[in-house]
Formats: C-alpha cells, sequence, structure tokens
C-alpha cells in the first residue's frame, strides 16, 4: 500500500503535531541507524543534484531572461520530460526561439531533448543529442550549455556506478573545459570529480574537491551556481556527524538557488540533520516546506526516496508508528525499506518483526553489494581490455610501419642494383656482397622486432599483475571497512587514556623541575663556595705584607692550590654553560679532521696532575694511530675525555687509568678503564642524571656525565658503563662517523 503524505490533513495533524503528548528521544543508537540508512540515497542524491542544481532549468520570474512566453513554453515541456512528446515540444520550442531570435532559449530547447532521453535511460540517444546540442552551442555565447548536457551522460554513468567510465569523461570534461576557458566547465569537473569520490567513500577528498569548486566559482565566477555546491558540502560535513557545519552550508544552498526542486532538497537535509539533533518542531517545519513545494514541482528517484524516509523517520520519532510503518511502503528503495521497518519495529519492542525485518535487510544488502562489486569489477575489466586493444593496435601499426620501410628500402636497392648491372657489368661481385649486407641487415630487424615482441609481453604480465593487486586492495578495504568500527570504539578509551597518562607525566615532570631546582641551587652554593674559598684563602697569605716565613715550596704548593682550584670553578661555570645551552637547544658543533692520537695525547696531560699519587695515565692506542682522523667537533670530544679521565682520578687511589681508541662495526670506541672502587649495577644509569655522585663528599657537581650523554646524542652517539668490566669502572664513548 503506498500513502501520500500531506501533513495538512486533520487526522495526520492530530497525530504528527501533538508534539507535547508524542515526542520521545531515541537513543543514540537509533540516530546512528537511521544516519546510516540516508547515506545509502545520498550517493543517487549527488547524481540529481546534477539535474537538479548543475543548471537552474527550473525557477521562477523568468531567472534565464529569455522571452516570457518562450518560458512558460519551456516550463511546461519541463514538467512533461519524461514523456516521448516534449521531444515534439522542444523542436517546437527551438523554431519559436528562433523566430524571436532567442538563441538562449534555443540553447534551452536543445537542452530539453537530452534530460528526456537522460531520464527515459536512451544513452545512445543521449550521447546524439549532446553532440547535435554542442554544434549549435559552440557557435553561440552560452557555452555552458555545452557542459550542462554533457553533465547528463556523467550523471548517468555515476548513477550506474560505472566509476572508470565516469572518471574517463570527467578527465575529458575538464580538458575541454579548459581549452575553451569555461569557468562553469571547471565548476562542475570539480563537483563531479567530488561525486565519484563520494560514490567511492573517500568523503575527505570529496570535501576537499567541492571546496575547490566553491573557491574557483567565487574567484572566476562571480559567485554564480554555488547551490549545488554548498549542498555537497552540507552533505560531506553530514557524513562526518558535523551536523552544525552541514546545516550552516544547507541554509546557504538555499539561499543561493532560485530552483525550487533544489529547495525541497535542502529542506529535506535540514529536516534530517534537526532529527539528529533531537530538534522535532524544526524539523516538522523543514517538512511542511518541503511538502508545499513538492506538490508543484513532483520529486523523482533519490531525492524522492529521501523525503520518505525523512518523514517516516518523523513519525517513528514522535511514536506514531502506523503512520510510519504505512510510509514505508512509499519507499521504493528495498534496502531502505526494510531497514527502516526494522527501526520501527524495534522500538515497539515487536523484536520478532524487527528480527525478520533484519534478516530480510541483511539478505538484499548482502545481494546488492554483490552485484555493485561485480559492476565494478565488469568496469575495471572492461577499461584493462580496451587498454589492451590499443596497445595491440600500436603495436601492429609500428609492424605496418617497419615492414613498409622494409618495403622501400627494399625497392630502392634493386633499383640501383639494376641501375648498376646495366651500366657496370663488371661490378657483379660487389652487387653479390651487397645483396648479403642486405640480408643480413633484414635478420637484424627480425631479431629487433622479436626483442620488442618480448618487451611488449612482459608489458602485458605486468599489467595483469596489476590488475591482481587492484583485486587484491579491494579485498583488503572490505576487509578494513569490517574492522574499522571496532577499532574507533577502542580509540575514545585509548585517547582518554592517553591524555590522563599526558597529565600524569606533566605533574611529575612539574615535581622532578621543582626538585632539581632546588638540587641544583644547593649543589651550585655548595661547589662554587669550596673552591673559591681556597682560592681567597691563599691568595691572601701571599699578598699578605707580613713575613709568615714561607718557604719557596710552600708558596709554590699555595699557588698550585689556587690553580687547581680556578680549574675546578672554571670546570664549574663551563658544566652550567653547557647544560644552559643543551637545554636550549642552542648547542652547536664545529666539524673538522681531527687527528685522534694528538688529541688523545694532548687530553691525557691536561688531566694528569689531578691523578693521585702511585695512579698512573696510560694511553692504549692501535698500530696505525698517528694517521688516524676522525671527523668531530675537537673541543665536545675532548670535553668527554676529560669528563671521563677526571672521573676515574677521583675515584682511583691505586693502579692504573687507561684511556683507548679502537674501530668497531664501522664507528669509533673510546674507552676510559680504571682500578677504583667501581660503580654498583643499579648505579650504572644512575650517574648519568643530573647532580647525581657516588660519593656526596667528591668533588664535583654531578653534571659532567649528564653533559657528556648530551653531546653523544647530538653526534648520534652513545655513553654508557660498560658492566662486563669488573676491576673498576669502564665508561665507553661510541661515536658514529660522521660525513
Amino acid at each position: 500500500m503506498h500513502v501520500e503524505v500531506k501533513l495538512d490533513l486533520p487526522l495526520r495533524r492530530e497525530k504528527a503535531l501533538n508534539f507535547g503528548h508524542g515526542y520521545l528521544a531515541k537513543p543514540k543508537s537509533s540516530l546512528k541507524s537511521m544516519r546510516k540508512m540516508k547515506y545509502k540515497t545520498t550517493y543517487c542524491l549527488l547524481f540529481i543534484m546534477g539535474w537538479a542544481l548543475g543548471l537552474p532549468l527550473k525557477g521562477q520570474n523568468n531567472p534565464f531572461k529569455i522571452d516570457d512566453e518562450l518560458y512558460a513554453y519551456y516550463m511546461h515541456c519541463n514538467r512533461m520530460l519524461k514523456e516521448e512528446r516534449v521531444l515534439a515540444m522542444s523542436d517546437t520550442l527551438f523554431r519559436r526561439a528562433g523566430q524571436k531570435k532567442d538563441i538562449k532559449a534555443q540553447c534551452l530547447a536543445l537542452h530539453i531533448k537530452c534530460d528526456h532521453y537522460y531520464f527515459v535511460e536512451n544513452i545512445p540517444a543521449l550521447q546524439k543529442a549532446i553532440l547535435d546540442a554542442r554544434k549549435f552551442i559552440e557557435r553561440t555565447p552560452y557555452q555552458q550549455y555545452i557542459f550542462s548536457t554533457w553533465l547528463k551522460l556523467i550523471t548517468y554513468y555515476e548513477r550506474r556506478r560505472w566509476y572508470g567510465k565516469a572518471l574517463d569523461e570527467v578527465q575529458i570534461f575538464q580538458k575541454e573545459a579548459i581549452r575553451m576557458n569555461n569557468t562553469y566547465g571547471m565548476t562542475m569537473f570539480y563537483k563531479h570529480a567530488a561525486n565519484i569520490y563520494a560514490m567511492q567513500r573517500d568523503f575527505a577528498k570529496s570535501l576537499e574537491l567541492n571546496k575547490k569548486a566553491l573557491e574557483y566559482s567565487l574567484s572566476n565566477n562571480g559567485g554564480k551556481d554555488l547551490g549545488g555546491i554548498y549542498q555537497n558540502i552540507g552533505m560531506a560535513y553530514s557524513r562526518f556527524a558535523m551536523s552544525d557545519s552541514a546545516i550552516f552550508y544547507y541554509r546557504k544552498a538555499l539561499q543561493a538557488t532560485p530552483n525550487k526542486t533544489a529547495k525541497i532538497i535542502n529542506y529535506i537535509a535540514l529536516g534530517e540533520e534537526s532529527l539528529y539533533t533531537y530538534n522535532v518542531d524544526l524539523a516538522l517545519q523543514y517538512i511542511q516546506k518541503a511538502d508545499n513545494l513538492r506538490r508543484m514541482y513532483p520529486l523523482y528517484g533519490a531525492s524522492r526516496e529521501r523525503y520518505f524516509i525523512l518523514v517516516a523517520e518523523y513519525h517513528r520519532f514522535i511514536k506514531n508508528y502506523e503512520t510510519a510503518i504505512a510510509l514505508c511502503d512509499s519507499i521504493s528503495d528495498d534496502v531502505a525499506k526494510l531497514k527502516e521497518k526494522e527501526l520501527i519495529y524495534k522500538d515497539m519492542n515487536n523484536f520478532e518483526q524487527a528480527y525478520k525485518w533484519s534478516q530480510e535487510y541483511i539478505r538484499l544488502k548482502d545481494s546488492t553489494r554483490t552485484a555493485d562489486n561485480n559492476r565494478l569489477l565488469a568496469d575495471l575489466t572492461s577499461r584493462f581490455d580496451n587498454e589492451r586493444l590499443n596497445a595491440e593496435k600500436d603495436r601492429l601499426e609500428l609492424r605496418n610501419s617497419r615492414l613498409e620501410l622494409d618495403h622501400t628500402k627494399t625497392q630502392q636497392t634493386l633499383l640501383v642494383v639494376e641501375r648498376e648491372r646495366n651500366q657496370l657489368q663488371l661490378h657483379n661481385q660487389e652487387l653479390t656482397l651487397q645483396q648479403q649486407s642486405n640480408e643480413l641487415e633484414k635478420k637484424n630487424k627480425e631479431a629487433l622486432y622479436q626483442k620488442e615482441r618480448a618487451e611488449l609481453m612482459e608489458v602485458r604480465k605486468n599489467q595483469n599483475l596489476l590488475l591482481a593487486i587492484i583485486l587484491g586492495v579491494s579485498l583488503m578495504v572490505v576487509t578494513t571497512l569490517a574492522v574499522a568500527y571496532s577499532i574507533s570504539r577502542r580509540q575514545s578509551f585509548k585517547k582518554l587514556k592517553k591524555e590522563k597518562a599526558i597529565a600524569e607525566q606533566a605533574r611529575r615532570e612539574a615535581e622532578n623541575a621543582n626538585r632539581l631546582k632546588s638540587l641544583f641551587l644547593q649543589n651550585m652554593s655548595h661547589e662554587i663556595r669550596t673552591p673559591l674559598n681556597a682560592i681567597i684563602g691563599f691568595t691572601e697569605v701571599l699578598n699578605s705584607g707580613e713575613d709568615l716565613g714561607l718557604t719557596e715550596g710552600e708558596r709554590k704548593e699555595m699557588l698550585g692550590l689556587i690553580s687547581t682550584n680556578t680549574d675546578l670553578l672554571t670546570t664549574l661555570i663551563n658544566d652550567i654553560l653547557d647544560l644552559s645551552k643543551l637545554e636550549s637547544n642552542t648547542y652547536t658543533l664545529n666539524l673538522s679532521d681531527v687527528p685522534i692520537s694528538q688529541l688523545c695525547h694532548s687530553t691525557l696531560a691536561s688531566v694528569e696532575h689531578r691523578a693521585q699519587p702511585g695512579v698512573r695515565l696510560l694511553l692504549d692506542e692501535p698500530p696505525n694511530a698517528s694517521s688516524l682522523v676522525l671527523r668531530t667537533d675537537a673541543a665536545r670530544l675532548r670535553q668527554i675525555l676529560t669528563n671521563f679521565l677526571t672521573n676515574a682520578c677521583k675515584y682511583t687511589e691505586k693502579g692504573n687509568i687507561i684511556l683507548a681508541y679502537c674501530r668497531k662495526a664501522g664507528k669509533w670506541e673510546f674507552s676510559v678503564s680504571d682500578t677504583g672502587c667501581g660503580i654498583p649495577a643499579d648505579k650504572v644509569e644512575t650517574v648519568f642524571e643530573r647532580f647525581e655522585k657516588l660519593d656526596n663528599f667528591k668533588q664535583g657537581t654531578g653534571l659532567g656525565l649528564n653533559i657528556c650523554r648530551r653531546i653523544a646524542n647530538l653526534v648520534r652517539g652513545q655513553v654508557y658503563v660498560d658492566t662486563s668490566y669488573t676491576n673498576g669502572a669502564r665508561f665507553i664513548f661510541v661515536h658514529p662517523v660522521l660525513s
């Protein structure tokens, strides 16, 4: 039973308009089902927009600015588009327009024929009508109608989901629009390219292209014909569940188009978004506006389906289930009808019927999906066969050209031979040699031909492999879509967990920064005061005017202590400055080719005075040490080795301290080994943290090893403690080879 919806009938008003008693907010799962069902018809609606919005073929107040009498007859023709007699009517309109010298009306008359063949799906006739229209229109100032008639064929391919044909036609469409410098054609190219991506469920790319169409139209077309573009952008935002943005663009579409059919579609879209946002009152207003207009401008195809789905959803929303069920019979799309019935019976708690319709929906949906996949596969196969035939045609043409060339050369050779034989009988032997040369050349060409044929077979093989890859990717896409929903359910939880972890990490970092600040001030006050007191004290003694009876050896010892404490203070300040640069990412490296042996010798000499009595400083070098060069920052390498050696001097009371270097696995490895107290296993990483020392009573800030690791990171190297060494401590710096 088909029900004609008229919301102004008394009985329907009593049931549908009583929001105070009938409104019931639906759960979000129901809204998701409604949104999902809506998008089954959204793709088809994109094609209808090509008819309804691609060119304002229906409007009020003579928007085409043609003769009023011709405009009235033109509107009459549009109401007869599906009837065959409209062809004769369009001829009459063309003839009358010619008598009145109204060229634009003649273009519209030719457009009517294309519209008729499109609606009755007579594609050969449509293609011929497009060519006939073009022959006339390209001689007029109204060349946009070349593209609007052409769009009928593209829209048909889109409706049938022949994506390959649609894409090929759109690309030719774009080239022609560029050649003719037609802004309307370029705008429509962006729109229909966006439609194709939308059909293939790449909504982000579709939205991007629609926005390009909007930008292009505003920049080059003075903002004309924007209704369809706004409509498509609204649909894209609706697909992403961004209702506010969708409503914004639907309203702009209403303002931009004078087309009444397009206004109906916008009212339907606004009604849907109102239901998604639980605004039932506003949804009813849009339904009533759409209903009033559709009586004067009948709906066809996807827009009609979408209207009845919206009204059925509205009645389901207000628990008017009987009317909602009756409205389902007005939905000709069986998939949408079955899904709507399933939702209605589920809301009625009639789960037996809901399950029945759900099974029917799944069965029909699977068969539809199979048909779509078969259609896509057939389209891809057809495109592949065409490409193969074109390649074969090119190969045969090339072969024929070569044969003709060979024939021409042979004829020329025979003429030369004949002429020379008549003139010079004595040159027979030379002619024989020439003939043998020609035979050899022919064989070479045959060999070349065989080689090219083998290459062509390889190309075919690669094309077959490409087709297999495409099919494999298609299967992967289907699998990916199957798990996408499950993945999206986990993302919200993961996001919340991640934000909580970030907040906790920020709290710990703040606490750690506060602790490090206090520790830094405490260490610095102690480490600066100790050498500074020594420097001041010994300086006052040496500068005292009194005769303290100091021997020359005692004076030298005091001067040595002043120098040592000055070095300690300088090292401390340099460590603080280096740490500051590292923290602010202003620490720079000056790379150069550095003689390794020379640098190691000078580094050992600079720390020799810090070694305790009885401790020897040794250098272990490879045999060819004098010729070894490393590209690095010499000052930073010396700083790392000096810190290693200084630490070894502090904790080694007897034995040896050995600085060694060698090349391992394509990298340079520097090590400092001592015979001191060693480092506990649980402290091998702690010593590289700021202000960390094994013995708090030893001289030092605890910054040296931390700076060493940071410098190593700058050269993509590594600093660590060798835990396999048990005779003390061994620090290792691995330096990569830098270009």
